[in-house]
């Protein structure tokens, strides 16, 4: 996809320029609110109005979700925040994996800025197209939801600040203020609904899609086969005995960018030395994980597997009907990706443990990790429609595919973000007036809800500095 940044860059130039003389053209009717500059308009008044009257059922029923939506994402990013803050603070290596500063508006590139491998593309044109769809359907609900209960919206319009972009709608503030504390906190709500309701949207969309343009062409996260071992079982490292050596000299004197062979027994297992001495404390208690010494090992198989004898493999059960209708001594011949570059291994193939008339190669499906928890979880989230040990390839038109994927990807994944930071107990979200309103009518003091109010805005910027600190500190140590 790099021949598209050229086109990308140009799209961003254009547009800046077209942002420079719509300003000049309309500077008569933008106004400047704080660092803001705002253009207001009538476009979408009328069809707020039209949905607003005409579902009030329906959107009644909606607010009780919206509401109910709202406090959960409210507890769990919260929750969030403290537990990435403690993360930061004991784990500075995930904060160098992750990269990305947390005080990070997104940007174009950002995945480029930063190097970060976890993350697609993201180009100017996903960055528009993304803010353009949340912006829309966020402030639309709350425009409607707001005309349900009796609020109208008074201009629409957007904001600009740089190249940055952010729809509005004017309500009737001082109206809404004198409705039913409920219906205040529905109203507050049902941008983030909006959200909520665009990333199921979209993740649909993104999994229908995944479904039709990719297709399996190979498996990968496999491994060596290997046992767990305890130290006190090591009979031999290197073909030197441990009766008459001390086993921590041995393990010292191990070159840690090489193999060792380990004896335990009569079988002989084969570690990464490095991975070995990590892996040891020299206890009695101490496990180590040590491979096979198998066909796959043997031959160094890696990369994604394309072919077995000729034939295309998409999945792991097919790869397993294979290995289980081959015989010892059978010569698998064994295709392998690795970027653009092909592999070709014959393998012979050994006596299967237990069942001497079935092949043996050697490899086995691992569990997919990721370096860091948080990506991992939001990685399993928005692809649990995939087969994690299987490669796919788009099946028509590549670059075209993946464009298109990546975009619903962005989509979905700002849809959730922009739902949950907007829920935050913090002034300038609508997650702090919702958490006013709420204390408001658990203590029907205004005195306590406006403390509260500051304590709880007070105490997340505090979070969010230290997050910045930790962020720093970490590449600094």
């Amino acid at each position: 996809m790099d021949s598209f940044v050229v086109y990308d860059l140009s799209f961003l130039v254009l547009f800046l320029i077209g942002i420079v003389v719509f300003l000049s053209l309309k500077w008569k009717n933008v106004k400047r609110e704080g660092i803001l500059f705002l253009y207001k308009t009538q476009i979408g008044v009328n069809a707020i109005k039209y949905v607003g009257e005409k579902y009030k059922k329906l959107i009644h029923v909606m607010g009780y979700f919206a509401v109910g939506i709202g406090y959960i994402l409210m507890i769990v990013m919260t929750a969030t925040i403290f537990w990435i803050t403690y993360t930061y603070y004991k784990r500075p290596d995930v904060v160098q994996n992750v990269k990305i500063p947390p005080l990070m508006p997104l940007i174009p590139y950002v995945d480029r800025m930063f190097s970060v491998s976890f993350l697609p593309p993201f180009y100017f044109t996903y960055w528009i197209i993304a803010i353009l769809v949340i912006a829309l359907v966020h402030e639309f609900f709350h425009g409607i939801f707001a005309r349900t209960y009796g609020i109208k919206t008074k201009t629409t319009g957007f904001g600009i600040l740089g190249p940055f972009l952010a729809a509005f709608v004017e309500l009737d503030e001082k109206k809404m203020a004198k409705i039913e504390n409920f219906k205040q906190r529905a109203i507050l709500s049902a941008g983030t609904f909006a959200n909520v309701l665009a990333t199921i949207f979209f993740l649909i969309i993104m999994m229908l899609f995944f479904m039709v343009a990719f297709k399996p062409a190979g498996i990968m996260n496999y491994d060596y086969a290997y046992s767990i071992l305890p130290v006190t079982a090591v009979t031999a490292i290197n073909g030197i005995n441990l009766q008459n050596n001390s086993f921590h000299n041995i393990v010292l004197g191990l070159d840690k960018n090489s193999t060792a062979q380990v004896s335990v027994g009569n079988t002989t297992y084969v570690v990464d030395s490095n991975n070995f001495i990590e892996q040891l404390d020299y206890t009695n208690d101490s496990l180590f994980a040590a491979y096979y010494e198998t066909p796959a090992l043997k031959a160094k198989l890696t990369g994604i597997i394309t072919e077995v004898d000729g034939i295309k493999i998409v999945s792991y059960e097919q790869f397993g009907e294979i290995l289980s209708s081959s015989k010892p001594n059978d010569i698998l011949t064994i295709r392998t990706l690795v970027g653009k570059d092909v592999t070709e291994y014959k393998i012979k193939l050994a006596e299967y443990p237990g069942n001497k008339s079935r092949g043996f190669l050697g490899i086995g499906a691992v569990p997919v990790s990721y370096n860091n928890k948080l990506i991992g979880m939001v990685a399993g989230w928005f692809t649990w429609f995939k087969d994690s040990h299987v490669y796919y390839v788009p099946a028509f038109d590549g670059e075209f595919v993946k464009f298109i994927y990546d975009l619903l990807w962005w989509l979905v994944i700002i849809n959730i973000s922009v739902a949950l930071m907007n829920m935050l107990p913090l002034g300038i979200f609508d997650g702090g007036r919702f958490f006013y309103l709420t204390v408001l009518k658990i203590t029907k003091s205004k005195r306590i809800a406006e403390i509260s109010f500051k304590t709880s805005t007070y105490i997340l910027l505090f979070l969010v500095l230290l997050l910045m600190f930790f962020w720093g500190k970490s590449f600094w140590s």
